[in-house]
C-alpha cells in the first residue's frame, strides 16, 4: 500500500470520527476565496483605521485557530475513547478466558499501571495536586471522579487522594487493584505455559521462577501515613519512590513477557497454553 493511499484512508477515518463527534469540517475552497478579500486595499478614507486593525487581527487569528484545533482534538479523543471502551467491553463479555484473553488483559493493565503511576508522580512533582483544577484533573485521569465525590465530598487533600487512587483494593483504577490483578493474570499465564497448573492451581517449577521474576510492587505494603509523609520542601519521598517503582516494574514486566512469548529465538517453548 502506497503512502498516498494510507494517508487517504487515515484522512477518511479521522473525518468519520469528526462527523461522529459532531464537528463540522470547513471546506478548503471557502478559506481560499476568503483570503483575497481580507487582503484587499482599504478605501483611502479608512486608511488610518485599517493600519491600526491588522496587528489585532493577526494576533487573534492564531489564538482562534489554536482553540479550534484543541476543541477538534478533544472531540476526536472523546469518540476514540468511546470506541476503545466498546472494544474492551466486547473482550470482557465475549472472549474465552484463555491465554489470548490474558495477554490482552495483561497488556492493558501494564499500560494502565505504568501510565497512571507516572502521571500521578508528575502531578506531585509539578505541584498540580496543590491546585484545585490540577487535583480534579488527576482524579478524572484515574476515571474516579464520581467515586471520589461520593466518598470524600469536597476534600482536596493528599490522604484522600492516596486512599482512592493508590491503596483502594476495590477501585479498578487504583494502583493497588491494577497491580494485584496484573500479578494474578501473570501467574495464571505462566502456569499454563509451564505445561499446566498443579491440582491446587499453583504453577509448575518454571512458572514459579518466571512469576517470581516478574513480580510487580504491591502498593498496599505501604501505609497511608508513610506515603503521605512529606519533607520540609513539601515533597513526598516515600510516595515518589513507590510510584517510580510501579512504573519501572510495569515496563520491565512488558519486556519480560515480550522476550518470553514474542521473541522467536533460542531454545524455549514459545507457544501459549491451550
Amino acid at each position: 500500500m502506497s503512502n498516498h493511499t494510507a494517508n487517504g484512508e487515515l484522512d477518511d477515518y479521522l473525518e468519520g470520527l469528526l462527523h461522529d463527534a459532531g464537528v463540522e469540517i470547513p471546506a478548503p475552497a471557502a478559506a481560499a476565496t476568503a483570503a483575497p478579500a481580507a487582503s484587499e486595499t482599504p478605501a483611502p478614507a479608512d486608511a488610518d483605521l485599517a493600519l491600526a486593525e491588522p496587528p489585532v487581527q493577526a494576533a487573534a487569528a492564531p489564538e482562534a485557530a489554536a482553540v479550534s484545533e484543541a476543541a477538534t482534538a478533544h472531540a476526536v479523543a472523546a469518540v476514540l475513547s468511546g470506541h476503545m471502551a466498546a472494544m474492551t467491553g466486547a473482550q470482557t463479555d465475549r472472549m474465552m478466558r484463555d491465554d489470548g484473553w490474558r495477554l490482552l488483559s495483561i497488556g492493558r493493565h501494564i499500560e494502565r499501571l505504568g501510565f497512571l503511576a507516572d502521571a500521578l508522580a508528575r502531578g506531585f512533582d509539578s505541584g498540580a495536586v496543590a491546585d484545585e483544577g490540577g487535583f480534579e484533573a488527576i482524579v478524572a485521569l484515574f476515571d474516579s471522579t464520581i467515586t471520589f465525590r461520593a466518598q470524600y465530598q469536597l476534600r482536596h487533600d493528599v490522604p484522600a487522594l492516596v486512599d482512592l487512587l493508590v491503596l483502594d483494593p476495590d477501585n479498578p483504577r487504583s494502583l493497588a487493584w491494577v497491580a494485584h490483578t496484573l500479578r494474578g493474570r501473570v501467574r495464571k499465564l505462566h502456569g499454563n505455559a509451564d505445561g499446566g497448573a498443579s491440582p491446587g492451581g499453583a504453577p509448575g517449577p518454571l512458572g514459579d521462577a518466571v512469576a517470581a521474576e516478574a513480580e510487580v510492587i504491591d502498593p498496599t505494603e505501604f501505609s497511608r501515613e508513610a506515603l503521605c509523609a512529606h519533607d520540609a520542601a513539601g515533597r513526598y519521598p516515600a510516595l515518589a519512590a513507590m510510584l517510580s517503582r510501579c512504573a519501572a516494574d510495569a515496563w520491565r514486566l512488558s519486556d519480560q513477557l515480550g522476550a518470553r512469548y514474542f521473541t522467536h529465538s533460542g531454545d524455549q517453548r514459545q507457544s501459549l497454553g491451550s
